[in-house]
């Protein structure tokens, strides 16, 4: 009996780097377009007596969620392990179940996944489905060098899911001098700036499992954000300029538009992702600038309005 180690990285176009980066620094890694293809290659791999002792996913994710082609901003079901989908994921999983060995061990290796109780709900739910694995994620930020935050663990004796672990927000907050601008576009690597007095509305579109999902959806399809949920927008998005960081491995919520009044110098800003936690992630050139909010009150308030969106 041989025991068997594998590390599968997303294969998908919708990536701002992490994916990329993630398997140039990695060696003897496999690329997954989706669940099934991922469990395809495990079992057609493993011998009736192999057993898999490490398997190692790199993709996209939130709190619950990994990306498996589906990257930042994909809608395909078959490419995700979500919250609304095991009826696509859960089958998949199942023909894996039982084939670890003692103390096997899953790492899905994608931003906050395990993070919340969403997180901790879900990794528990795969584990149900594995049988026989211990099943891992982390919930800080990920990019292609480090794992940030704690590491969420559930055990095939498990009988509920663990304890939830807050979502570890390992970037630095940095305060900008007078927030009183906001960053909304960027030309080349430089921020655009607006007055935040400027902004008089907002619309807001999810990313939802099989349904389309781009900035050019907003006007027509965007859900108009209510104003006090939208001052907080404003608020949180004033305290902070973005951090460049390494591309991180974050799946998006959905798409964010501010409208500026008339006469302003632009109508329409750049969309803006939107995290579930609240925190928000702008898609500035080919970077990622993560903006934190330090006000709880304006968090839960955010939070509140992305879960209930349809």
């Amino acid at each position: 009996m041989a025991s068997k180690s594998y590390t599968f990285i997303e294969d998908t176009d919708d990536d701002n780097g992490y994916d990329f980066w993630s398997g140039f620094f990695t060696t003897g890694e496999r690329s997954a377009t989706s669940v099934k293809n991922l469990v395809d290659q495990v079992m057609n791999d493993l011998h009736s007596h192999d057993c898999i002792k490490e398997l190692t996913l790199i993709g996209h994710g939130a709190p619950g969620t990994i990306s498996v082609g589906n990257g930042q901003g994909g809608t395909d079901p078959a490419k995700e392990i979500n919250g609304r989908n095991e009826n696509v994921w859960g089958p998949q999983l199942d023909r894996m179940r039982c084939r670890f060995c003692k103390d096997g061990v899953v790492f899905l290796r994608g931003c906050n996944v395990g993070a919340e109780s969403a997180g901790a709900a879900k990794l528990f739910r795969i584990a149900q489905h594995l049988g026989c694995a211990v099943v891992q994620a982390p919930t800080g930020m990920c990019d292609p060098f480090s794992v940030g935050g704690l590491i969420q663990t559930v055990r095939p004796t498990d009988m509920a899911p663990p304890t939830a672990l807050p979502l570890t927000e390992s970037t630095k907050k940095k305060k900008s001098g007078g927030g009183a601008k906001v960053p909304l576009r960027t030309r080349g690597q430089a921020l655009h700036w607006v007055d935040r007095r400027a902004i008089v509305a907002a619309s807001y579109l999810p990313r939802v499992l099989g349904r389309p999902f781009r900035a050019a959806l907003l006007e027509r399809h965007g859900v108009a954000v209510p104003a006090d949920v939208r001052r907080a927008l404003v608020h949180c998005l004033a305290l902070y300029q973005p951090r460049f960081a390494p591309a991180a491995g974050l799946s998006i919520n959905g798409l964010l538009r501010f409208q500026l009044r008339a006469g302003a110098t632009r109508r329409w800003s750049q969309p803006v992702a939107i995290m579930g936690d609240g925190a928000f992630v702008s898609l500035l050139g080919s970077n990622t600038s993560l903006l934190y909010s330090l006000d709880r009150a304006a968090r839960r308030q955010v939070r509140r309005f992305i879960h209930e969106t349809p």
